[in-house]
Order: C-alpha cells, then structure tokens, then sequence
C-alpha cells in the first residue's frame, strides 16, 4: 500500500514508522528499501483486501497522476459491510479507475465491477505490446478479418435473435429443393459480424487490435477497458472479434484521459 493513516492523516511510508491500514485499522509498518517501492505492510503480513495486488512502478506512475486525495480510497458497502481500497477513485464523477498489472480470474472482474459498479479498468500490457498489431488501413484490415472468418479460433454460437435476409431465405429454399450441399449455418452470421467489425473501423480513431496470447479473462468484463502500452495513446476495448485474437479498439491520448479524471 501506498498509504496508511498516522495520526488521522493519510501519509505515504517513510523509514521506521507505525501506521494504521485505511481500510481495516489494523497496525502496517513502513518497508522502505532501495530496490523496492516505499510501502506499507501488515505486521501479519496478510492483506485485509483479497483483490490487493502487488504494486509495481506502473501503478504508483499512474496513481501520481491523479490528487493523493483520489489515491487508495476505501470504498464501503453498507448493507454487508464490505470494504475495498480502489486504486483511484474520482468523488465529482463518482467513478472508480482501477489499475490491473497483473493476471485476473474472471470472478475477481465480475466481483468488482458489482461492487463498485461506476468503475473502468486501466490494464497494464507494457512488455507484451509485441503480441499486438493495430491495423486500419483497409487492404489489410479486409484481408485479416476474412482470414479469421473463414478459420475462427474457437466455435461460435449463433444468437436466435439473428435473422438473414429474405434473398438469404429464398437462396436457402431453393438450395433445398435443388438438392444442393447445406451452407454451413454459421457463415451468414460470421459474414454479419465481420461486416459490422469493418463498419467500426471506419469509425474516427477505430482499428482492428491483433492480440497474440489474448487475455481471454478480459471477456468477463462488462465495463470500459483501457489498455496502456507504454505510448501516449490508450487503447479503449470497444469490441471483441468473435472469431479471431482480436479487438475493436478506438484510441484516446492518454493526457487528455489523465486530465478528463484529475
């Protein structure tokens, strides 16, 4: 943790000092080496908030954007008592950034988005930007999305909402009383999603995100995803391409998002 409390006031670890954890009040000490981040840590050496992770450079670059008065505020459910430390939280729009580093189980995603419901996700993938390709030239674009189509990474199912066109339909008929071979019944579905995939590409700052080793966990997720690179540009996730390692993505400077949440 970055901060504790010491005589009621929200102080960052320096050398030889006892605090009180913010969320719990039980007894931290400072831990302030030369290799390590300042921090504070639990004389039993157990977090009292199980969705803690281990901060790195990345997550206190991030926090210090931000008023130290939005750092690690403990939010509290009422109702059941719960309580967890968000790594940012905004008080004027109400809203929680949370700084994901390392891997997440999809339970931990669904759990706290329930908890802190107006929240968006900050996602580390610094190191791994190598797995990732942007493409929104059209060429290319066309070319990847067919490829994918016609070999889809994993089966998919079609929705009972969707429903082909009356020339689909008539097409079908006649393919039926022709005796011809049965079109496979997911292919004018795969061919409406891959149009509306181009569709949002043509959109203002929209590219096609090849995402290599893809982070499956993320498709837990029901609330915005920003992915940092290391670059002046966020990575919003808009959509996931159903058939391939793919994403949607729109992108965003990355001051401009800092200053819209300060």
């Amino acid at each position: 943790m970055k901060y504790a409390l010491l005589n009621g006031k929200k102080i960052t670890a320096q050398p030889n000092l006892m605090a009180t954890c913010l969320c719990c009040g039980a007894e931290v000490k400072s831990y302030c080496g030369e290799i390590n981040q300042y921090h504070w840590r639990h004389l039993n050496k157990k977090q009292c908030d199980l969705w803690y992770e281990n901060e790195t450079e990345w997550h206190r670059d991030w926090k210090n954007y931000f008023d130290s008065s939005y750092q690690e505020v403990v939010k509290h459910d009422s109702k059941t008592g719960e309580k967890h430390i968000a790594d940012i939280y905004n008080p004027k729009k109400e809203v929680v950034i949370e700084l994901q580093h390392s891997p997440i189980k999809p339970n931990e995603i669904r759990a706290r988005e329930q908890f802190y419901n107006r929240m968006i996700w900050v996602i580390d993938l610094i190191g791994v930007d190598k797995n990732l390709s942007f493409i929104n030239d059209k060429f290319n674009l066309e070319y990847q999305l067919t490829k994918m189509r016609q070999n889809p990474t994993e089966k998919i199912e079609v929705p009972d909402s969707f429903a082909i066109s009356e020339i689909e339909k008539e097409m079908n008929a006649l393919s039926s009383i022709l005796r011809l071979p049965d079109k496979d019944e997911n292919m004018d579905y795969l061919r409406a999603l891959e149009d509306e995939y181009k569709k949002l590409c043509k959109l203002p700052n929209h590219y096609l995100m090849l995402w290599k080793y893809r982070h499956k966990y993320w498709e837990a997720s029901s609330k915005h995803k920003f992915i940092d690179i290391g670059t002046n540009t966020l990575y919003e996730l808009v959509a996931r391409v159903q058939f391939g390692n793919a994403y949607i993505v729109k992108a965003h400077d990355k001051n401009k998002f800092i200053v819209h949440y300060q």
